[in-house]
């Protein structure tokens, strides 16, 4: 059975808050970046902004596109069959995928098919909240630093999550009061 928390720490989605991070400068227009990756000829990019301001919405674009021959089959857990996952020194906090917000779909394993040639496309949002572990928790803002964010499918096939390489954003401090 997939298991999400068990694939968090596999897939290495790496959040590294970074003392002393911030902002630079004024009105410079948000840049963006691009990572790729591939699997089993299964091609993966990923684009997001490099910065974004605490508590505003951080939204990862990943396209997959099968350049194989032959169809390319896997299964996934839950809802949607991508995802990004966080962790913070080690140890897994969260994920995020392409949900929409309030959608339980848990305990279901599902299976989806890329015939040659295909594109699928994935908007996945994080909100910088770290998710409840347990029933009774809330979920908590993560601090303003720099953040690795892996994005891929939510599957792991012989011990390998497929997925883009990492992209390094910066949550930027709320501006201080004058």
């Amino acid at each position: 059975m997939f298991s999400i928390w068990k694939s968090m720490a596999v897939f290495g989605l790496i959040l590294l808050p970074l003392a002393g991070c911030g902002g630079g400068g004024g009105g410079e227009a948000p840049s963006t970046q691009t990572t790729r990756g591939a699997y089993q000829g299964v091609e993966f990019t990923a684009t997001t902004r490099t910065t974004f301001k605490l508590g505003e919405a951080v939204a990862v674009t990943l396209v997959v596109t099968n350049t194989n021959s032959q169809p390319f089959t896997f299964d996934y857990g839950g809802c949607a069959e991508n995802e990004a996952l966080v962790q913070q020194q080690g140890q897994s906090l969260t994920f995020f995928d392409s949900t929409p917000p309030g959608t339980y779909c848990g305990g279901v394993v599902k299976h989806a098919t890329l015939a040659p040639g295909e594109t699928l496309t994935f908007t996945q949002v994080w909100n910088q909240q770290i998710l409840p572990k347990a029933a009774g928790q809330t979920s908590s803002q993560v601090p303003p630093g720099q953040y690795q964010i892996v994005s891929g499918l939510a599957t792991e096939i012989n011990g390998t999550i497929p997925s883009a390489a990492p992209l390094t954003i910066t949550i930027q401090p709320h501006a201080d009061p004058m």
